[in-house]
């Protein structure tokens, strides 16, 4: 049957050169090498002889002399499988022929008969071209299917050359060094690859332009070189053994072959690849892939992975770049995509440059992971490695997310359009970083602009962070292990936070926080910061110029170029500063509440704050000889605080608390909205004028917590409003005066001495457990007086009234186990020219008094200031007792005293005289009631449990 189909072409061929034109065309020297053509024909291509019929094609010859084969019929699936001995292309080319009409047109053989094999099947789908000898493949043409589009598979397990190869209408070319394996149904599965190599020579092999255009070809072998270009429109090179299914064209590696080469995927430096789509993959572990020249997938996206190394030159794939390296490093010098970017390798990843429009990922797994030239990515970016990071300049227009378990170091600028994260086990070394960049504004205005949002957030595990300058306009937080420098500027539209060891430090230039800033570590210094809301500080020492909380930025006009511009601040923006050892700062501006707890000694130039001021100093000092102002209270602790010979300035309208071991005030005026000492020391205020008024919103309120307190004789302490001391001991010489209401609180004595004043415009409470004496001194309360103990429900060890004068507005209650009443002296009484009456000598500038008497009688036969007499002469009866000034009520001729405006205080001793005896009496509290004027009594009532006074 096969020689009676070749007979008939024959005599098809007999009549198709019967004419005169083709006779002569034969005739004139073309004929001869057309002749010797199927000799050569039969060396370059041969049958498998030893193959069943069923796959030994037809080897014949185009008119024009080209190889043509006429494959064998296929089977029920479309697959013609033919077997050679030797299947070699040379130029200009061979013909597959899958016509199954009589005649047809070839791009190579011009008109021909169609293939008779397929009279009655059809033309094939796929064709199988299949050497079974131990001979190589040389390709140095193209293979075209003549008639149908058909696939074309070359599979030669001793390897193929091509050098100048290529197909025409096909759309799927396959060059395997694989056996084919087809199933019971006649399926062709794929390739079981052992072996062999494909190798494209300087002439490389174009399948992508003119008529040899394939949609894609496959390159299926053990190992393949690239000694020229190759094109195409999409390419797949899959490398190492394994079984490869054809119709997924994925590789299922074997078990492990010897004799692994170092690259499955060979390029020299002519050896470019070019395609629409290209996808390179070795499979076999171990071995790698090396191309010299260039890449690219120029609308489709370029696809590598093998198990071992990839050294590679310059990648582009238009749709994507993927690469990955499943147990070994990576190199590439530039790669770049219009889309993104994707790498991974086991070990290190060493690039030059990388770019992508969409995302960019690089992953050094197991490794270290190195970009020496520029990375950039118009989405987001992922760079990570296990063992380093080492990167120059980075740009991504999305976030920017950097991970690594060894050291990061960064050479140039990070500019991350979104968040910039950078977590790294060891020291980050970076230069300038910034978060949230407004890509187009930047660049249309040359320099930075930030945008609305993008935080960064840089983490150092087990080591040190160390920046020029860090920029976010979201959040800013920086964690390291081992401390923290930043020598420039740490700029946040949000907020700002800074964590290190407490064994670390923290170097810093200036922090311009738009938000909060928290700052923990150790040893801290910089030379300013500025938030505009809150700062927390928990360091072990500070070091400081400026620190600034609460800054109103946009109208401040404050910027990192320009820090020390106009202030503006807002009403809130607190300081909370805790060092566990010492605090310098320069300058403290709070627009809130201001707290500073130190270990050691707290130093400023100077603090001011909009809220309160707290500085507490557990064992050193506080330096209060330089300003310190605040618009609410001022709270001071120390061992030490020396306020003393107006050494300090500190300025408040509300209270100042001092707390200390040992406070010194003496020598100073103080005047603020309130005064509260607690002192574990005596209290010794001398040559001092303390005052607490209510201006500017004060309280008024004054408030002593001592062991002891002495008060000497030129010190007036003076409450608007509540005054209070609780202390073991009271000795008082000078003014202590309320102008609301009074309790002295004292567990042990209390003296009030000759010169001292204790005075209460509302209610007075003495409370004392020992001794009360009023020697020759005055206690005054225009409302209600008491003396009782401590707790305000008993009685005191004794109260004497020593020539001193106990006066109360309202009602008097003392409670006492002994009361004394008595006098050591004689006040001097003159008669006055103008008048016949007794009178005390008018104090120096007694017409400056300011007000109405302090004291008024009560009526004629109460003493008070007395009645003028209607006599000319003499003085008659106790009821014509005259004082000039109206300073004293002399009831139980205690003692007076009084204020003029200028602050000067004025004393004076009031005694009764009855002018009939020509005497001074001296009244005793324990008189007789019914004695009268000559039984000494001052009509006073004293039961056991209290003694009570009503007036």
């Amino acid at each position: 049957m096969r020689y009676e189909k070749r007979a008939k072409r024959a005599r098809w061929f007999e009549v198709l050169v019967s004419s005169t034109m083709l006779k002569k065309v034969l005739l004139g020297g073309i004929g001869l090498p057309f002749l010797l053509q199927p000799a050569t024909l039969q060396a370059q291509i041969a049958v498998d002889p030893n193959a069943g019929s069923a796959h030994r094609p037809d080897i014949v010859a185009a008119p024009n002399g080209v190889p043509s084969i006429d494959i064998v019929t296929p089977n029920g699936k479309g697959l013609s499988h033919n077997k050679y001995y030797d299947f070699n292309i040379g130029n200009p080319g061979v013909i597959l022929n899958n016509h199954a009409q009589e005649v047809g047109q070839s791009q190579l053989g011009g008109i021909m008969p169609g293939n008779p094999h397929l009279r009655s099947s059809g033309s094939a789908k796929v064709i199988l071209n299949e050497v079974t000898s131990g001979n190589r493949s040389a390709l140095h043409g193209p293979a075209e299917v003549f008639g149908r589009q058909a696939d074309v598979i070359i599979a030669n397990p001793n390897g193929i050359g091509c050098d100048g190869c290529g197909f025409i209408n096909t759309p799927h070319a396959t060059l395997t060094t694989g056996v084919p394996e087809i199933d019971g149904r006649g399926f062709l599965k794929g390739f079981e690859v052992r072996g062999g190599d494909i190798t494209f020579g300087p002439q490389g092999a174009n399948f992508f332009s003119g008529q040899g255009s394939v949609d894609i070809v496959d390159i299926v072998s053990r190992t393949v070189h690239f000694e020229g270009a190759v094109a195409g429109r999409e390419i797949g090179v899959t490398a190492g053994t394994g079984h490869f299914d054809y119709a997924s064209r994925q590789m299922k590696e074997l078990t492990d072959i010897t004799g692994k080469p170092e690259y499955a995927i060979d390029g020299s430096a002519l050896g470019a690849l070019q395609a629409d789509r290209i996808k390179l993959v070795a499979t076999e572990k171990g071995v790698g892939v090396r191309m010299r020249h260039d890449m690219a997938a120029n609308t489709g996206q370029l696809r590598l992975s093998a198990d071992g190394k990839i050294s590679l030159k310059n990648v582009f794939g238009h749709d994507g770049v993927v690469l990955q390296s499943k147990s070994d490093t990576l190199y590439a010098k530039h790669i770049t995509s219009k889309k993104h970017v994707e790498i991974a390798a086991k070990k290190d990843v060493t690039l030059e440059t990388v770019g992508a429009d969409g995302h960019l990922s690089v992953d050094a797994q197991d490794g270290l992971l190195s970009i020496s030239g520029k990375a950039t990515s118009g989405g987001k970016m992922e760079l990570s490695s296990r063992h380093a990071l080492h990167v120059s300049g980075l740009g991504a227009g999305a976030d920017v997310t950097l991970k690594t378990d060894g050291a990061l170091t960064i050479d140039e600028t990070v500019l991350a359009g979104g968040n910039l994260r950078a977590h790294a086990g060891g020291d980050i070394q970076a230069h300038f970083l910034a978060g949230g960049v407004d890509m187009a504004a930047t660049q249309a205005a040359g320099s930075l602009v930030l945008g609305s949002q993008g935080d960064v957030d840089l983490q150092s595990a087990g080591g040190i962070i160390n920046a020029t300058n860090i920029y976010g306009a979201g959040n800013v937080t920086l964690v390291a292990y081992h401390g923290l420098s930043v020598s420039q500027t740490i700029l946040s539209h949000h907020n700002v936070a800074v964590h290190v060891e407490p064994h670390a430090g923290i170097h810093f230039g200036q922090v311009l926080a738009y938000g909060r800033a928290d700052i923990y570590g150790g040893a801290v210094e910089f030379s300013a910061m500025m938030t505009g809301d809150d700062a927390v500080l928990k360091v072990g020492s500070l070091d400081a110029g400026t620190l600034m909380t609460g800054l109103d930025f946009v109208h401040s006009q404050v910027s990192p170029s320009n820090p020390t511009g106009d202030f503006v601040f807002h009403d809130k923006g607190s300081l909370s500063l805790t060092a566990q050892r010492g605090v310098k700062v320069g300058h403290i501006i709070s627009g809130g509440n201001i707290d500073i707890l130190a270990g050691n000694d707290i130093y400023y130039d100077q603090v001011i704050g909009y809220g309160t001021a707290t500085l507490t100093s557990v064992s050193g000092g506080i330096s209060v000889e330089n300003v310190l102002s605040a618009k609410g209270d001022v709270r001071l602790t120390a061992n030490t605080l020396d306020l003393s010979n107006d050494r300090s300035h500190i300025y408040t309208p509300q209270t100042l608390y001092l707390t200390a071991d040992h406070i010194y005030v003496s020598g100073s005026t103080l005047i603020y909205g309130g005064l509260d000492f607690q002192s574990t020391n005596v209290l010794d205020i001398h040559h001092a004028r303390l005052q607490a008024i209510t201006d500017e919103g004060g309280t008024g309120d004054i408030l002593f917590v001592a062991p002891g307190v002495m008060v000497d004789e030129v010190t007036s302490v003076l409450a608007a409003r509540d005054f209070v001391i609780k202390t073991g001991k009271l000795e008082n010489s000078g003014q202590l005066a309320a102008g609301h209401d009074l309790v002295f609180s004292v567990r042990g004595d209390a003296r009030n001495s000759k010169t001292g004043l204790i005075y209460v415009k509302g209610n007075g409470a003495l409370q004392v457990d020992g001794a009360l004496l009023n020697d020759f001194g005055a206690i005054l309360a225009e409302g209600d007086l008491s003396f009782t103990n401590v707790a305000g429900t008993g009685k005191s060890l004794s109260l004497v009234n020593k020539a001193g004068f106990i006066q109360a507005g309202g009602n008097l209650n003392i409670q006492t186990n002994s009361l004394k009443n008595e006098a050591d002296s004689t006040p001097v009484i003159t008669e006055k020219t103008e008048e016949e009456v007794i009178a005390f000598e008018q104090p120096d500038k007694y017409n400056f008094l300011d007000g109405r008497p302090l004291y008024h009688d009560m009526g004629w036969d109460r003493w008070g200031k007395g009645k003028l007499s209607k006599r000319k002469h003499g003085v008659e009866g106790p009821k014509h007792f005259i004082f000039e000034q109206q300073l004293w009520n002399n009831k139980e001729g205690t003692y007076g005293t009084a204020t003029l405006k200028d602050g000067t205080v004025y004393k004076s001793f009031t005694w009764k005289h009855n002018a009939r005896k020509g005497d001074i009496e001296e009244f005793v509290w324990n008189g007789d009631r019914w004695g009268g004027w000559f039984g000494n009594s001052n009509w006073s009532h004293m039961i056991e449990e209290t003694v009570t006074q009503a007036f």
